[in-house]
């Protein structure tokens, strides 16, 4: 079978690189402002609660996702260019942002 358009889209964005300044999901939501509005976003926490420098976005389609990824890549935040990168397709964001910890506390 064909792979429908849904799988081969993520509508999930991690961002990384932010900046230390940036303290809150609210923080990063009104940075993001111009863009669609996600359906999630969450800042990463470590085990020990420490903010991991970077969030998981979900939108409410991939068109959304790709749009945003496409205004705000790059984009200086808090003095650093911040990378929004599109994540697996598939998973939900709360999902995918569980499974990003996890990976880099391995690291």
């Amino acid at each position: 079978g064909s792979l429908t358009y849904p799988l081969l889209h993520s509508r999930c964005l991690c961002v990384d690189l932010l900046p230390p300044s940036l303290l809150t999901a609210q923080d990063l939501l009104a940075a993001l402002a111009d863009s669609h509005t996600p359906v999630f976003c969450q800042l990463a926490q470590g085990q020990d609660g420490s903010f991991s420098r970077f969030a998981v976005l979900e939108f409410a389609s991939a068109e959304m996702a790709e749009e945003a990824q496409r205004l705000t890549d790059g984009r200086l935040l808090g003095g650093t260019h911040i990378r929004v990168a599109f994540c697996a397709p598939g998973p939900p964001g709360r999902s995918m942002l569980a499974a990003l910890i996890a990976a880099q506390t391995m690291g």
